[in-house]
């Protein structure tokens, strides 16, 4: 019997992708249904990651902890890996996606802020 196939990975990318989506919206102003689709977005690729991981190693989880991720994904997902990895790798994880995450934001905002004003956005005023 073959192995199903692991798209686990293709939900990380999609939070990074998101994330700089987030970072180049950022640019534009308030627009909150923006705001709200991004956030969304990012909660159901980390919600759904933890899903399909807790399944491929063999750990459902029950429907209500499932919905849960969705609302508190900023907590839920360190404690899993904390839980499902042991606290030192499933630490070292969260705060390497932590670091990725800021990195990829601000590189997207600040790409998008140079691609709406131009050079002039980061010189110095003179008076």
């Amino acid at each position: 019997m073959t192995q199903p196939r692991n798209y686990r990975w293709l939900l990380v990318v999609q939070l990074y992708l998101v994330t700089a989506l987030w970072g180049a919206v950022q640019v534009g102003g308030e627009h909150k249904m923006v705001h709200l689709l991004v956030s969304a977005i990012q909660a159901s690729a980390v919600s759904l990651w933890v899903v399909l991981d807790a399944r491929a190693n063999g750990r459902s989880q029950v429907r209500i902890v499932q919905e849960l991720h969705v609302f508190f994904w900023l907590f839920a997902a360190p404690i899993y890996l904390m839980r499902t990895r042991g606290f030192r790798r499933g630490f070292s994880l969260s705060v390497a996606h932590v670091i990725g995450i800021l990195i990829v934001n601000q590189a997207a905002f600040y790409a998008m802020h140079y691609v709406q004003y131009g050079a002039d956005a980061f010189v110095q005023p003179r008076f």
